[in-house]
């Protein structure tokens, strides 16, 4: 269904929806408006399918959509997908069921995105009829509907010219008048006016009057001040909430969006996502805010941000924070309009920046990927329009910061970087130098440069800035001096370096060694000092398996461990076990790891190097238990370790079921790891190998002559260069004889 804002294609749907319930066991609603909020709805109809299925969870996009789409495909009951929203149909086309016994109904306002579809709708103005009958249902006329309300609401309707949208507003304003539809008259003339004063807000196709219903509505909203407070704080928090994407806009956030400023808000200790309960004293609560703009009919109750159960509410998460609401695109358009030829939006802009980047943060540190997915959409927002306006802020720079933060943990680095280097660029420019806040940025760009391959002379000058920065700054911030110099040395410890560029590094790892030296040895150091420590050593085996084990129990038993840190060292663990052989301990630790690639997609250059280290350790120890592996190994190298406990088979398959639910694009985000979908299908043929899974053999060998291997020729990837012999050479060798 296409049509611009406004014209009621969502409310077309949702009638169509409830018209047609008992054709259908399924009806599942899903927000289209980005990527983010795609998957979230997704998130939700798999999680709901699955109460029905025995089937394992999967979270990863790609897979997460083949997973539903098998769901509905395979469902022996009628099901409706509503995609609502829909900006962008390469977004969505991925998305989209082709199979099953079901329909999907989509909404759009891009025509031109649907131009080729065959089956689709153009969503028009209501008839005469139709606006009389809202009309008339909307200011709740019943017996004292006679003929001359009939003519006056008709009336009404074609000087909107049918539009649902300025039908609702319009209601809204009537509705609270004293005179009701009497008033329309004189509703009609004002929102001319109003409408004649502000041509350039009106887009291109919609009617005059909606813009001076908007206006009108703005209006009303102020002069109830002295009666209603919550009003004009109404009327204000249109200004950030057209910032905003236009769904689930959390109405806490959107509360102290308007209200308070980052100075207040940091004079006061605010920790964020904040929330007043109903003993708070203040003037007016978020809900009667909301209340104020419902009566205007500017905006709408929404689905809330999460629905889990309070026994699995995180840190971060309180009584209220998924209250959110809606405003309809072509209102935030009119709204930003209006506000971008009259007012400072760089103050709307950095209020708003600073609450919601605050949110962000807040549900990133709690672990909390159902909050972070749901927020995520209205940061990206503000950031979008910053961007768009050429606007840039400390505290639009902090967002970025903490937006490509974000990115990182979700895999996302060519976004990370974009983010950063927006954040870099607004301080290199800043009239008063930032120093910290440079440092900072280009201790973390420079680990997404090299994660992503970038040569040494992209990354290296951010380096050498950073070290000046780190010496300038090293008595006045010590501990955002540490905090760098420890990121900078973690990226240099995962270079080699090669060529001419190779003394460079070393200077630059001397200078940042000296560094740390002189900086305060605080706990956060510490724990990622020895982390850094356990890498070398398991490494270059400065230290027994048996040691590495204990210093990473030691460190897991501290409950300050950041997420990412216990992920890691829990890794670290599970490595140093199979190293050891201890199969069935190391399961048990790999099994903690499973919930980080499957339940939250977050962390993924963590769960790869786990994957590919214990991997390797797994797979060749798995390979000694099979004869065809045995003699492979007997060729190549002379000898074979005796057959694994059965546990080892069990790590195995845990190990390619995580590799299998991960994007293909997180396998190889970390620095140095290389051909990591080759290893992983590696580890799937030996998996079939081992149970002589034949047609899985032929499937998996086969697929594998596509796939880069080159970098295996490498003096430091022996280990994999052998165990791919070996498990090709036994799958040919099981191929030949067909046994």
């Amino acid at each position: 269904m296409l049509g611009p804002s406004g014209i009621g294609k969502t409310s077309t749907a949702a009638d169509f929806a409830y018209d047609m319930a008992d054709s259908y066991d399924h009806i599942f609603w899903v927000n289209g408006e980005s990527s983010t909020s795609l998957r979230s709805s997704f998130q939700s109809i798999h999680d709901w399918l699955l109460r029905r299925t025995d089937n394992i969870p999967n979270t990863d996009s790609s897979r997460l959509r083949d997973q539903v789409r098998t769901l509905l495909s395979s469902s022996a009951r009628p099901w409706l997908v509503i995609i609502d929203n829909v900006v962008d149909r390469r977004l969505v086309d991925p998305w989209v069921p082709t199979s099953g016994r079901g329909h999907v109904l989509i909404t759009s306002t891009n025509q031109v995105s649907w131009a080729t579809q065959r089956a689709k709708v153009a969503i028009q103005s209501m008839t005469p009829d139709q606006a009389t009958e809202l009309i008339r249902m909307r200011l709740h006329h019943e017996g004292d509907w006679d003929a001359d309300s009939e003519g006056t609401a008709a009336a009404l309707a074609e000087q909107l010219e049918y539009w649902p949208l300025a039908i609702e507003l319009a209601c809204g304003h009537l509705a609270g008048c004293e005179f009701g539809l009497r008033e329309a008259g004189r509703y009609l003339g004002q929102i001319r006016d109003l409408a004649l004063n502000d041509r350039d807000a009106i887009p291109h196709g919609y009617p005059e009057t909606l813009v001076g219903a908007i206006r009108l509505a703005l209006k009303r909203l102020m002069d109830k001040e002295e009666l209603q407070p919550a009003s004009e704080a109404a009327a204000h928090a249109l200004l950030p909430a057209a910032y905003f994407a236009s769904r689930q806009i959390p109405i806490w956030l959107l509360y102290f969006s308007t209200l308070m400023s980052s100075d207040n808000a940091v004079r006061s200790g605010l920790r964020h996502p904040v929330v007043f309960g109903p003993q708070a004293k203040v003037p007016f609560t978020a809900h009667e805010m909301h209340r104020a703009l419902r009566a205007e009919s500017l905006a709408r109750r929404d689905e809330p941000l999460c629905t889990l159960p309070q026994q699995e509410w995180s840190t971060a998460h309180c009584e209220g924070v998924d209250d959110t609401i809606n405003i309809n695109e072509i209102v935030q358009h009119v709204i930003r309009t209006l506000a971008e030829g009259h007012t400072d939006v760089s103050e709307i802009l950095s209020r708003a920046a600073y609450h919601a980047q605050g949110w962000l943060t807040a549900f990133l540190e709690a672990n909390d990927d159902k909050h972070l997915l749901a927020v995520l959409p209205h940061v990206q927002s503000l950031a979008s329009h910053a961007g768009r306006l050429g606007i840039a802020t400390d505290t639009l720079a902090v967002m970025w910061g903490n937006l490509a933060g974000t990115y990182v943990l979700r895999g996302k680095l060519d976004d990370a970087r974009q983010a950063f280097e927006n954040e870099l660029e607004y301080l290199l420019t800043r009239k008063e130098p930032a120093p910290v806040l440079e440092l900072k940025t280009r201790s973390q760009l420079v680990d997404v440069l090299r994660n992503i391959g970038e040569a040494s002379a992209v990354w290296l000058p951010h380096l050498q800035r950073a070290r000046d920065l780190a010496f300038q700054l090293a008595d006045s911030r010590p501990e955002d001096v540490s905090m760098a110099v420890a990121n900078c040395l973690t990226v240099l410890s995962s270079h080699t370096g090669q060529g001419a560029l190779e003394p460079e590094v070393q200077a630059l790892t001397a200078d940042f060694a000296s560094l740390r030296q002189r900086m305060p040895a605080t706990e956060s150091l510490r724990i990622q000092h020895e982390i850094g420590q356990i890498n070398d050593a398991l490494t270059t085996g400065l230290m027994t398996d048996e040691e590495v084990e204990q210093r990473c129990r030691t460190l897991l038993k501290d409950n300050g461990l950041r997420g990412p840190q216990r992920l890691e060292l829990t890794g670290l663990l599970t490595e140093s076990l199979a190293y050891q052989h201890r199969w069935n301990d190391a399961l048990e630790h790999l099994q903690t790891i499973h919930p980080f690639a499957v339940e939250q997609p977050l962390h993924p250059q963590v769960i790869a190097k786990t994957l590919h280290n214990v991997g390797l350790r797994v797979g060749l120890a798995a390979a000694c238990g099979v004869p065809e592996c045995r003699t492979a190994l007997m060729v190549l190298i002379g000898e074979a370790d005796a057959p694994p406990a059965p546990g080892c088979q069990q790590l195995l398959s845990l190990l390619v079921s995580i590799a299998s639910r991960m994007a293909v694009e997180h396998l190889s985000l970390q620095a140095g790891v290389t051909c990591m979908l080759f290893k992983m299908q590696m580890l799937r043929l030996l998996e079939a190998v081992c149970d002589r899974e034949h047609d899985a053999i032929r499937e998996i060998h086969e697929g594998l002559n596509g796939l880069d291997a080159a970098a295996l020729d490498r003096e430091d990837e022996f280990g994999w260069r052998l165990l791919s012999q070996v498990i090709s050479a036994s799958a040919v060798s099981m191929r030949l004889r067909g046994d």
